[in-house]
């Protein structure tokens, strides 16, 4: 096919949003090292067939790929596996991907990542504008896996979703456990659409909404109001809501800082139970002079802007040992609530009321899932 000036390789708009989507998912991989330890390489993923170091091979393991099979695209060359099995080609996957893991450390894997991520980026410069629709049917793999027809676009495209899909395959939650990788403020994602409030009315079905996203695959980050109760009553502090508020809501912020700066919302969004500016607008309702660093937080610890919140239920309403004011509190907490939201910029979205799989389907499908 001859070039011309319109499909010069390498220059169109099309290359540029892919790059976007290559840089977001290196920034990501970069960021779920982070919170990984040397020891963690050999542990078992959420994916039966691998460690997590053999997912995170996997993961990398697909930029090296994408060059090779671009050239067999353009070239019409791509290899028919269409006589193999489903169960063939995926036992061929798992041994590959051991085979590769066994030469990789957890620091060895963060330069194979920039390595195969060059070779990417080297490979859709050779792209012409008029490739993009080039291409092949994919064997199938199993029922996700099933009638792919992989254009040089979406050849490229597979990357973000290869990366989320086996990303949540690795158990996350846990602090980075290297002090020199944990990073005030969380810089790859605050702001961001992937970290999503609910909040809303005490006792108004958010913890059950929570319950289901979670069953979901949702990473949700609990309420950290509800642990510092209980472990202030468990030592006999005096950190609680109804002895020492000011205390009982510093302790929150700082709970919910370190909730924000290991947040990783690789795939899906992570899921906050409540935030900061929960926490801070408790001491402005109570009239206590807010310490400056809680108005820092709030300038510099930015979440999505849209929170989805929970409106008052009377019915679902009931006080218990960490909950022990009333509806009618409940429902000034609330409206308090949606004025410390929009002072502070955010976008106020009520779930309608419903059962836990309905809220939770709500939410998705605001969400974009």
């Amino acid at each position: 096919m001859e070039r011309s000036a319109i499909t010069r390789s390498g220059e169109g708009p099309l290359h540029q949003a892919l790059r976007a989507e290559l840089e977001a998912s290196r920034q990501a991989f970069h960021a779920l090292l982070a919170t990984l330890a040397p020891a963690d390489w050999t542990r078992p993923s959420l994916n039966p067939a691998w460690t997590i170091g053999e997912v995170l091979w996997h993961i990398a393991g697909y930029l090296f790929l994408i060059p090779q099979q671009l050239v067999w695209l353009q070239t019409g060359t791509f290899p028919d596996q269409s006589q193999r099995s489903a169960d063939e080609l995926n036992r061929g996957n798992v041994q590959q991907t051991r085979a590769g893991a066994k030469a990789q450390t957890l620091i060895s894997i963060a330069q194979a990542y920039e390595e195969g991520h060059a070779l990417t980026l080297a490979a859709l410069r050779r792209v012409r504008d008029d490739e993009w629709p080039i291409g092949v049917r994919m064997a199938d793999m199993g029922p996700t896996f099933t009638g792919e027809y992989r254009t040089i676009e979406t050849l490229f495209r597979y990357h973000a979703r290869h990366f989320a899909e086996h990303a949540a395959q690795i158990p996350r939650g846990s602090i980075p456990m290297n002090e020199a990788e944990y990073v005030a403020g969380n810089p790859p994602f605050t702001g961001t659409d992937g970290m999503v409030v609910v909040s809303g009315c005490s006792g108004a079905g958010k913890s059950t909404l929570l319950a289901e996203l979670a069953l979901r695959g949702y990473l949700v980050h609990p309420e950290p109001g509800r642990q510092i109760v209980k472990e202030q009553l468990h030592l006999g502090g005096d950190g609680l809501p109804w002895e020492n508020p000011l205390k009982f809501a510093e302790l929150c912020v700082s709970r919910a800082l370190f909730f924000y700066n290991t947040a990783m919302p690789i795939g899906k969004p992570a899921i906050f139970d409540r935030s900061i500016v929960d926490n801070i607008a408790g001491i402005e309702r109570l009239g206590l002079p807010l310490p400056h660093y809680l108005s820092v937080a709030l300038q510099r610890y930015r979440y999505a802007r849209r929170v989805f919140m929970t409106p008052p239920w009377k019915e679902l309403f009931s006080a218990d040992t960490e909950r022990r004011h009333s509806f009618g509190d409940a429902e000034a907490e609330f409206a308090g609530l949606l004025k410390s939201y929009a002072a502070n910029g955010y976008e106020v979205v009520l779930i309608p009321k419903g059962t836990p799989a309905e809220r939770a389907s709500f939410l998705e499908r605001q969400l974009g899932f």
